[in-house]
């Protein structure tokens, strides 16, 4: 890019859903590692706690509007629960809309907006919640994952709970963690901003196809903190931490 900058941001927070069956978070795993009997009784009993804040209002009656990230990649294991979700969303008064990598059939609905979303739900393991989550465009939306994949620190319930996960968000019985959000920017010589993206985990600043180290000064509000010479420096929220 040149001389210039990259400046990182905190944003408004996301919410991860929680509390389905047992708190996620790396704080809750190093609470209870070493305690299995009262881990067993987290997961058994859960929360009951809604934070109405992070839903949008609804009149009565009208539907929950949820997006439906994933890759098709999974193969049956990811029909099933497309169907699961189907089958279960008009009883629910849910209004399921995917995004452009789930196969649609018949009435299924695409996502013109995130505007207007209520929940987002991930079907996946870490990488589709992050994908998932630069999708809402920084709007203030929670956000459900389903792991079907390898990794699974950000989810809240396995693939087969999914169905008992989908009532009970249905019927406020959940809790949301709120995390912080990066925003990036690379700033010109010219101290025009070029670019921007959003950021759940973290933003890396790498040398690209360059044979040789960069040098970079890193500032923490105007101040600076540390110089470097690397390939790159990489800058994490506590969720990527």
């Amino acid at each position: 890019v040149g001389r210039g900058e990259a400046r990182i941001e905190g944003q408004r927070p996301l919410g991860l859903l929680d509390g389905l069956f047992v708190a996620t978070g790396e704080a809750v795993r190093r609470r209870h590692r070493h305690d299995r009997t009262r881990r067993h009784r987290v997961e058994r009993l859960g929360h009951l706690r809604v934070l109405e804040s992070f839903l949008v209002p609804r009149q009565a009656g009208q539907p929950v509007r949820i997006l439906l990230a994933g890759v098709d990649v999974v193969g049956t294991e990811l029909d099933g629960a497309l169907n699961t979700l189907r089958r279960l969303g008009p009883g629910l008064n849910l209004d399921l809309l995917l995004e452009e990598e789930l196969p649609a059939v018949g009435s299924d609905k695409r996502l013109e907006s995130p505007a207007n979303l209520d929940a987002l739900l991930t079907l996946g393991g870490d990488g589709t919640l992050l994908r998932g989550a630069r999708m809402l465009d920084g709007h203030e939306v929670p956000i459900l994952g389903v792991n079907m994949g390898r990794l699974g620190f950000l989810t809240c319930c396995p693939a087969e709970q999914l169905e008992h996960s989908l009532m009970r968000f249905a019927r406020g019985d959940y809790t949301v963690e709120k995390r912080m959000m990066l925003h990036a920017a690379v700033v010109g010589a010219n101290r025009r901003e070029r670019d921007s993206w959003l950021a759940l985990n973290d933003v890396v600043i790498h040398k690209g196809g360059f044979a040789r180290v960069i040098e970079m000064r890193v500032a923490v509000d105007g101040e600076l903190a540390a110089s470097y010479s690397a390939d790159g420096v990489v800058i994490s929220s506590p969720t990527g931490s």
